[in-house]
């Protein structure tokens, strides 16, 4: 081969190599282009997140209360809905503490969760209890009956069947008030059915027991709370003069006149 034709082919060679080179710097050009546009989607997804939660929490919340030296040196650092939520949910975080959105979002995921899991579930309150020193078995079947004369007086033992009842909370030496009983139905219509019944149990009296059985939904710590500053105002509202007030919904409302259901 002539002098010329190698440097023909080494000539060639070198832009077939060049040409290799370049493809492969187009291709990492696109992947770049590629990977910062799946960038630009995730930031903007999170940001609709961020949105969702604030949107989510705002007008819930109470504004914050804070001293004259903390609003000094917190001016013109507005406070996202999310992360005060998060601080209230977290019941620790104070002021100085930073308190993310993905901390808030387990938050919130976790008391979503929390009501998924309560949603069929009613809590039995007076229902008597065994005494103590009875077998396991016979301390049930004890609870089943009851459950099942709950159902009985306001006739929802056909629609309603549980799956599952435990009572709540450790049994106290000395103390004879019977403990709450949980029970867990098989749908939220079956103890939608049961809450809308309930009415049915006033005056109703189980066994030797000296109160009426109560019937009330499986609420959150945080239901529980709420329900209790609400009853605090009723009875408020009751010692100024107000009469016939009820809790209905979450709310303080008048009370209905009754009328018995026929049987």
């Amino acid at each position: 081969m002539c002098r010329c034709c190698r440097l023909q082919t080494k000539f060639d060679q070198r832009l077939t190599a060049i040409n290799e080179l370049v493809e492969g710097l187009l291709e990492e050009k696109a992947e770049l282009e590629s990977d910062l546009k799946n960038t630009k989607a995730a930031l903007q997804a999170s940001e609709q997140r961020v949105q969702d939660l604030e949107n989510l929490v705002k007008g819930v919340l109470p504004d914050e209360e804070v001293g004259e030296s903390e609003a000094q040196e917190g001016a013109g650092k507005k406070k996202s809905y999310a992360s005060i939520a998060a601080a209230g949910l977290a019941g620790k975080a104070t002021s100085s503490k930073l308190i993310t959105v993905d901390m808030c979002s387990v938050l919130v995921t976790k008391t979503l969760e929390e009501l998924e899991q309560r949603k069929t579930n009613i809590i039995l309150y007076n229902v008597p209890e065994s005494m103590e020193g009875k077998k396991r078995d016979e301390v049930r079947k004890h609870d089943q009956d009851g459950v099942s004369q709950v159902l009985e007086q306001i006739n929802v033992a056909d629609e309603v069947k549980p799956v599952n009842f435990f009572r709540l909370g450790r049994r106290e030496e000395g103390n004879n008030h019977p403990r709450p009983l949980l029970v867990k139905v098989r749908s939220q219509s079956e103890r939608d059915l049961v809450l809308q019944k309930a009415f049915r149990c006033r005056d109703f009296i189980l066994g030797n027991g000296n109160r009426q059985v109560g019937i009330s939904p499986d609420r959150t710590k945080e239901e529980r709370e709420e329900r209790k500053n609400l009853l605090t105002e009723m009875q408020e509202r009751v010692k100024r003069g107000e009469k016939d007030l009820v809790l209905r919904n979450g709310r303080i409302v008048a009370k209905k006149p009754y009328h018995k259901a026929a049987d």
